[in-house]
């Protein structure tokens, strides 16, 4: 398995575990947990990005 997708599945982890907390929080989008989870969510995605965006073919 390529370190791309082992990332892509990590990041569709965090994905899932964000949605649950915000049904948790009752969609509460700017409650302290959530955001922390968001920027994490997207702290991964933009490594993602990075890492996939910098791979030479």
């Amino acid at each position: 398995m390529k370190k791309e997708e082992i990332i892509s599945i990590h990041i569709d982890i965090l994905r899932e575990r964000l949605e649950h907390l915000i049904e948790i929080k009752e969609n509460n989008l700017i409650d302290e947990e959530v955001i922390y989870a968001s920027n994490l969510l997207n702290e991964a995605l933009n490594k993602y990005n990075n890492l996939v965006h910098n791979v030479k073919i």
